[in-house]
């Protein structure tokens, strides 16, 4: 059983009748990594979708239901503000933008593979139409990325690089 089932098991509506998004790919998934907002944010979500789809089932009591949304609602709002303290300045203010972008091109790297420096990112924004972008902005989201652990950094001789191992090339 992969993660990618569990998630689409998730996503099976309350009654089990059917998926909730059938077009799932594996490309959202990774898009779905990339947004989330504070470590284990996802895991959360399964837990509570896997809670109520069991309470709704067994009994169809909607106060415990609606009881376990507010509880949900006051452990996110914890985690939100524990991943905004510990949050590195390279994943401050990010828009809705910046995190489809970066999963773009988390999903670039894990397709076509190989070393990324920001040189390859800067020339991949423009062959995309990410128009204006500077290194700068390469660095900050190849920064992002590396600090979500998605991607591995790798420093040798005065040259940084990074790679994925999502397509199983983690290699230096």
């Amino acid at each position: 059983m992969s993660a990618f089932d569990d998630i689409r098991r998730a996503l099976t509506d309350a009654y089990g009748t059917g998926m909730i998004f059938d077009d799932l790919t594996a490309s959202d998934l990774i898009k779905a990594a990339v947004a989330e907002t504070y470590p284990g944010e996802l895991a959360m979500l399964r837990g509570l979708v896997r809670v109520l789809r069991t309470v709704v089932r067994e009994d169809g009591s909607l106060e415990e239901a609606r009881r376990l949304l507010w509880q949900h609602a006051s452990d996110e709002s914890a985690a939100y503000s524990q991943a905004r303290e510990k949050s590195s300045p390279a994943g401050v203010d990010a828009t809705p933008a910046d995190t489809t972008r970066r999963a773009q091109l988390l999903y670039a790297m894990s397709t076509q593979g190989g070393r990324w420096k920001s040189g390859r990112v800067t020339r991949w924004y423009e062959a995309n139409g990410y128009e204006g972008l500077t290194v700068r902005d390469a660095r900050r989201d190849l920064a992002v990325l590396r600090d979500r652990g998605h991607i591995h950094q790798h420093d040798s001789a005065g040259v940084r690089f990074f790679t994925t191992s999502l397509n199983g090339d983690s290699r230096g």
